[in-house]
C-alpha cells in the first residue's frame, strides 16, 4: 500500500510540474494586453543572409503600425518597441487609443521581433538572449550580440524605416522591457556627439531591468568621455525615462536610483533623465506603466509631473 501512495504522490508531483510548465508557457505567451488596435499593421522581414556582418543568424521579423489616415506626404514621429514578439499587439492597441482619444499625435510603431510565439522561448544563442545581451556579462559571454544588433538598428533598420515610413528626424524612441531594457540603456550610452543627427534615437524608455557592472565600469565611463569631448552637448535634446516597479525587487531600486543620480549629477543641459517607481507594478505590471508613459513622452505629451517616486522609497 506504502508503495502505491508514494507511486500516486510521484504521479501528482509530475502532473504538477507539467502544468505549473504550461501554464507559466501560457503567462509569457499572454505578452502585453492592450485595447483593439485601430489602424493598418504592415510586415516586413530583414533575411539572415543580409544581417551575417551584424552578427544575426536568423530573419528578423517587424510588425509595423500605421495610424488611421496614414499619408505618405507626412512626417510622422516613430517609435521603435523592442520584443516585438511579445510587446507590440498590447503597444500598438495602446497608441491607436490614445490616437483615437487625440492625447497623442499619430505616430509610426515598429516591433523588431523574430517571429516566434513567445520570444522567452527562443534558444540560447537566438533572438532576445543573443541580441539584448553583451559580452561582458559571464551569464552570456561569447554569445552575447548586444553591440551588433545595435549596429544593426543604427546602420541599417532605422534609416530603411524613416525612408519608408517618413519621420521627424528630431524625435525618434526606442523602448525596452526587462532585458530590453538593458539594452535600450547601452542604445543611449551609445550616443556619440560626433554623429550628430546620425544617431538613431533621441528617446529611451527603460522598464525595469538590471544595473550590471558592465555599464558601470565600461559603457558608463565611455559615454561620459564621449561628452566630454563636446562640451557636454548633444546634437538634439535627448530624454531618457526609467521605471522600476517597486513590487518587481525592491532592493534592486537602490540601484537604479544610483544609476539615475549619475547622470542627473552629470548636469548635461541637452540631456533629461526622469523615472518613476511605481507602487503597485510588479515585473509584469511594468510592461504596461513603461509602453503608455514612454509612448506620451515620445510624442511629447507626457507630464512627468504626472509621474512622480510612488514608491515612498527613502534612498
Amino acid at each position: 500500500m506504502k508503495k502505491i501512495w508514494k507511486a500516486l504522490l510521484i504521479i501528482l508531483f509530475l502532473l504538477a510540474c507539467v502544468a505549473g510548465f504550461f501554464a507559466y508557457q501560457l503567462f509569457l505567451n499572454n505578452g502585453l494586453k492592450g485595447p483593439a488596435i485601430n489602424g493598418t499593421i504592415e510586415k516586413q522581414t530583414f533575411s539572415k543572409e543580409g544581417l551575417r556582418d551584424y552578427g544575426i543568424n536568423q530573419d528578423i521579423k517587424l510588425k509595423i503600425y500605421l495610424p488611421p489616415g496614414y499619408d505618405t506626404t507626412k512626417q510622422y514621429q516613430m517609435i521603435f518597441l523592442l520584443d516585438g514578439d511579445d510587446m507590440f499587439k498590447g503597444a500598438a492597441g495602446y497608441l491607436s487609443q490614445m490616437i483615437a482619444n487625440n492625447t497623442v499625435p499619430a505616430a509610426v510603431l515598429v516591433g523588431i521581433g523574430y517571429g516566434y510565439s513567445n520570444g522567452y522561448l527562443a534558444g540560447p544563442k537566438e533572438g532576445r538572449w543573443r541580441d539584448y545581451s553583451f559580452p561582458e556579462d559571464p551569464e552570456f559571454g561569447v554569445a552575447a550580440n548586444g553591440p551588433g544588433f545595435y549596429r544593426f538598428l543604427s546602420n541599417l533598420l532605422v534609416p530603411d524605416m524613416k525612408k519608408k515610413y517618413p519621420a521627424g528626424s528630431n524625435s525618434i524612441g526606442l523602448i525596452g522591457h526587462s532585458m530590453c531594457r538593458d539594452f535600450t540603456y547601452y542604445a543611449f550610452l551609445q550616443y556619440d556627439p560626433a554623429l550628430g543627427e546620425k544617431n538613431p534615437f533621441t528617446h529611451f524608455i527603460l522598464g525595469d531591468g538590471g544595473n550590471e557592472d558592465h555599464f558601470l565600469n565600461v559603457y558608463m565611463p565611455a559615454f561620459e568621455a564621449k561628452m566630454a569631448g563636446y562640451g557636454g552637448k548633444t546634437h538634439t535634446p535627448l530624454t531618457i525615462y526609467r521605471v522600476w516597479g517597486y513590487k518587481t525587487y525592491v532592493p534592486g531600486l537602490k540601484g537604479q536610483e544610483d544609476m539615475h543620480q549619475w547622470l542627473v549629477r552629470k548636469q548635461y543641459k541637452t540631456v533629461k533623465a526622469y523615472r518613476y517607481y511605481p507602487l503597485e507594478d510588479d515585473h509584469a505590471g511594468t510592461m504596461k506603466t513603461t509602453v503608455v508613459n514612454g509612448i506620451k513622452i515620445i510624442l511629447g505629451t507626457g507630464s512627468f509631473l504626472d509621474y512622480p517616486d510612488s514608491s515612498g522609497f527613502h534612498f
